[in-house]
């Protein structure tokens, strides 16, 4: 199985990490420990480092990002319509614009690749702003508001799994 790895790919036969190629405008060292640290987000305070689940090729990840894309309107829609019955299109609406938070990859570069993880890469989608969001449930003013913010990051989360 070593023989088979790519040029993007680093591990062992039981471990094999997905990374995606450096972005041309990285410093030569910068690519270099990018490519050989195995990490799939780069965070402030280390890096994401998690499994392989499936091969990526362009056509799982197309349907990947399709089904991820229905998920994020289907997912709020459907916990609106249970946790929220009197009220159930507000709250789906209200989760819907929750996903203002992707604006955050306009400071990415690229701004959008399917094979990132954005869990810990985005600053909307950091540790600390999680934490904040799983605060918004608390308070019943802006319970709708965190309960659609988490929904999208267990979703981001994972798409994440799933591209390994």
């Amino acid at each position: 199985m070593e023989d088979s790895i790519g040029p993007h790919e680093i591990g062992t036969a039981a471990n094999i990490f997905w990374v995606r190629s450096p972005h041309p405008t990285m410093n030569p060292s910068a690519q270099q420990r990018y490519v050989s640290s195995g990490c799939k987000a780069t965070l402030w305070l280390g890096c994401i480092r998690m499994p392989r689940v499936f091969d990526v090729t362009p056509e799982s990840s197309m349907t990947r990002s399709t089904l991820h894309l229905i998920l994020h309107a289907l997912v709020p829609g459907l916990t609106a319509r249970l946790a929220f019955p009197k009220q159930w299109k507000w709250a789906w609406l209200v989760m819907m614009l929750t996903m203002v938070i992707d604006l955050d990859h306009l400071l990415a570069t690229p701004v959008y690749d399917p094979n990132r993880c954005g869990i810990g890469f985005h600053p909307l989608h950091s540790p600390i702003a999680i934490a904040l969001y799983c605060g918004l449930t608390l308070l019943p003013a802006s319970r709708i508001v965190g309960i659609g913010l988490l929904i999208h990051i267990v979703l981001d989360g994972i798409d994440c799994l799933l591209i390994g």
